[in-house]
């Protein structure tokens, strides 16, 4: 098994899982900014009524989207995210904090080996740190992450990148990264995971390590995945 499976295997409670294979794995983390939050929250109230969430201590919401509301009626959302939030136990990032992917890496509240779950198409960037992130949907996150903590995957097919030499001048990152979903080409990683590695990336920071795992949704790919190294 690659780390991928490896985690996923671990969150589901199997000694091995294998491309294609159904499982239904433990959350680690379940990130929303105050948009999905409000969908989440009222598909959790209104939909599935109501009730206790067992671990909130697994869930954190970062307002980022409208954090300065231009409407009463955006206000009022944000309003009930926080009421929500404050009668659930769940930890809350205000307006200010900053960008809802950034202030989870920054505060620490991640791990390699992992599972994070977010209603937001760039939760991949976690991947970057060696986590298994992807993106769910409201429904999914209200009743299977808010209820009991879990989510369900078809285990991903893994396509291997592997990045090397060097790089001319004034060419960043991104460029890189813009290249490989270029090669790669649209709709190519359906349901698939895109493991990065290689020299190059080994090289980069972890704030450029980011960018690939992020990109993975340009080529509708389940998740990126970074093994972590000690730099």
């Amino acid at each position: 098994m690659n780390m991928i499976e490896k985690i996923l295997a671990r969150a589901s409670g199997k000694k091995e899982v294998s491309p294609g294979e159904v499982v239904v794995a433990r959350v680690d983390l379940m990130v929303m900014h105050d948009l999905s939050a409000n969908f989440v929250t009222r598909v959790f109230r209104e939909e599935l009524g109501g009730g206790s969430i067992p671990d909130p201590s697994r869930i954190v919401f970062v307002f980022d989207h409208n954090f300065s509301p231009p409407t009463r009626e955006a206000a009022e959302k944000l309003f009930e995210v926080r009421r929500f939030a404050a009668a659930n136990g769940i930890r809350l990032f205000d307006c200010g904090n900053g960008s809802l992917h950034h202030v989870i890496i920054e505060n620490g509240l991640w791990a390699p080996g992992q599972v994070i779950i977010g209603c937001d198409s760039h939760t991949p960037i976690y991947g970057a740190l060696g986590v298994f992130a992807t993106g769910v949907g409201n429904n999914s996150m209200a009743a299977l992450g808010f209820q009991h903590g879990r989510a369900w995957f078809k285990v991903p097919e893994t396509i291997k990148i592997v990045l090397h030499g060097q790089v001319g001048k004034a060419v960043a990152p991104r460029d890189i990264a813009q290249y490989v979903v270029g090669c790669l080409g649209e709709d190519s990683a359906i349901y698939k995971a895109l493991e990065y590695g290689g020299q190059y990336i080994v090289s980069l920071s972890i704030e450029d390590r980011m960018l690939f795992p992020l990109m993975s949704i340009d080529v509708v790919a389940k998740a990126g995945f970074i093994n972590p190294y000690e730099n």
